[in-house]
Order: structure tokens, then C-alpha cells, then sequence
């Protein structure tokens, strides 16, 4: 005798299917999110370098002093007075190094100054004698950039690998 089952056939996803899915999915969207958030970091570096440069090279020409100041609060920073402050993502800080207490940076205006002979200043309003020469540059609290000034070499900016590189 043949037996016939009396359950209608399966139709749509198991709940193991389903979370295969969902696992799937959720990885794609961290990636493409990982990515996104990279690309406008390294277009603001990209830009705040380019602005550094452009006040240097004018300097030089001009045989003018050129600056760029990082307005108190580090939410934007601008190259001369007549020019519109540009915004610093809520997710960079910017401060000198050698500055120990870098929350307190944030509270202060920090002017990097070009000068004719493609040298450079940066003044911090609370250390005004300070010979201060690079700037840091952090993402996310985690990924660091240094960003150094030297009157022949120009602006060079690389990565810094560890926090304990950031503190030398």
C-alpha cells in the first residue's frame, strides 16, 4: 500500500535561509558604508592639504604672509579673513603636536602662518612661544595623519601608524 501525505507541498524561505540573507546583506551594507565614510575623509585631508599648500605657494609669490587659522572649537577652519570658513567633519580633529592635552586644542584658535621663504609658523593661542612644525590629523579617534611643514621639502602628509607614534 502507498502512502500519500497529507501536508501541502513547502512554498518560500526556511528561517536558516532567512538569516543567511539578512548576514549577507548586513555585511555588503558595512562595507559599502566603510568604504563611503573613507573616501570623504580622504577627500577632506585632500582638501585641507590643497588649502595649506595654496597659502604657502602665495606666500612665496607674493612675498606677502599667507595663514590659515583652525577656528576655536575646530569645527572649520579658513585661509585668509576674506575667505569663507570651510567645515571640519564632526569626525576629525585637528590639534599640534606636541600638545599634550589635546582636548584642550580644541578650545583654542591655532593659526599655521607661511612665510616668504616657504617656512612655517604654527601659533596656538594659549602656547604663543611654541615652536610647534607638524599638525595631526585624526579620524574617527583612530586613524592619524601627520601633517608636517618644512620650508624645502614643502607640506608632506603621512600616516601614523599607533598612538604611541602620535606622542613622539
Amino acid at each position: 500500500m502507498i502512502r500519500r501525505s497529507t501536508k501541502p507541498p513547502a512554498h518560500g524561505l526556511t528561517m536558516l535561509e532567512i538569516i543567511i540573507v539578512l548576514i549577507v546583506v548586513a555585511a555588503a551594507a558595512s562595507l559599502i558604508t566603510l568604504r563611503l565614510t573613507s573616501q570623504e575623509d580622504t577627500l577632506f585631508l585632500r582638501r585641507f592639504i590643497l588649502t595649506l599648500q595654496r597659502s604657502r605657494i602665495q606666500a612665496m609669490e607674493t612675498g606677502a604672509t599667507g595663514s590659515v587659522a583652525l577656528l576655536k572649537g575646530g569645527a572649520a577652519y579658513v585661509r585668509d579673513t576674506n575667505e569663507e570658513a570651510r567645515e571640519i567633519p564632526e569626525n576629525v580633529m585637528i590639534w599640534p603636536v606636541g600638545n599634550e592635552d589635546a582636548e584642550s586644542s580644541m578650545d583654542q584658535t591655532i593659526a599655521i602662518r607661511f612665510y616668504t621663504d616657504g617656512s612655517a609658523r604654527i601659533l596656538a593661542t594659549d602656547q604663543p612661544e611654541a615652536r610647534i612644525t607638524d599638525l595631526d590629523v585624526v579620524f574617527n579617534e583612530r586613524r592619524i595623519y601627520r601633517v608636517s611643514f618644512h620650508p624645502l621639502d614643502g607640506i608632506r602628509c603621512r600616516r601614523v601608524r599607533s598612538d604611541e607614534e602620535v606622542s613622539s
